[in-house]
């Protein structure tokens, strides 16, 4: 197996896709063959209710002293860790300490899976505290919608300070939910390439209401190869 790779879906606002992400980003992943894991670290436990796992101990019990669960199986290559019901007062501790639980939980899975993605909430607590600390990577969704900027934009001082901790995880944006036009998607394009040059993802996600499902399930193949070989604009 290859080096696992640990990817935190990350931006400080709510609506930007994160949890959509996370969901297709590993499905795709794992039908290209890679084994992959999804964490959800939402209180809100979005991706869970999603995978039908919301009332099932999780990640949070885990964090809180009890024994780690299995993950559960999606299909043959995809798993997923869920929620469980203690999330909120894990983002109301504080201290270094607690903030690498996440990071020793995961490396129980050193070896077994090539991907763990990470479904992180819109706050700047300690869950996302424990995931950045945990993660090689970080992915940053972006809509065209002001408040998806602003998010970007509170996640700079947040990387600053991990390279203060002697962390540097590559970070890789992605235009999401953008209508079908080329002028918009070139616009948002030209404007992130400004000030982020080699770390636009290629594929761009399109606003899915304007397209059938299959459409969805081949873009999203496409960004988990720009995944994984690190294919930018």
């Amino acid at each position: 197996m290859s080096e696992q790779r640990t990817i935190a879906i990350m931006n400080q606002q709510a609506g930007v896709g994160k949890t959509t992400t996370c969901l297709h980003l590993g499905r795709a992943l794992a039908a290209l063959n890679q084994s992959c894991l999804m964490v959800d670290l939402c209180p809100d436990a979005s991706l869970s209710k999603q995978l039908g796992l919301d009332a099932e101990p999780g990640i949070a019990e885990t964090m809180m002293g009890a024994p780690q669960p299995e993950p559960t199986m999606i299909n043959s290559q995809l798993s997923a860790l869920p929620a469980g019901q203690q999330l909120e007062q894990i983002e109301q501790l504080s201290g270094l300490a607690n903030g690498r639980k996440l990071s020793k939980l995961l490396s129980e899975f050193s070896g077994q899976t090539s991907f763990i993605l990470l479904d992180c909430p819109d706050s700047a607590g300690m869950l996302n505290a424990n995931a950045l600390l945990a993660a090689d990577e970080i992915l940053i969704p972006v809509t065209p919608q002001q408040n998806a900027w602003q998010g970007l934009a509170q996640m700079m001082p947040v990387m600053r300070r991990l390279r203060g901790l002697n962390r540097a995880p590559l970070f890789w944006l992605m235009l999401n939910a953008v209508p079908d036009e080329p002028k918009i998607i070139q616009a948002y394009c030209d404007m992130l390439g400004q000030y982020f040059k080699a770390s636009v993802l290629r594929t761009v996600i399109y606003d899915f209401s304007q397209h059938k499902p299959d459409a969805q399930t081949e873009r999203y193949k496409t960004l988990a190869t720009d995944v994984l070989y690190g294919r930018t604009m």
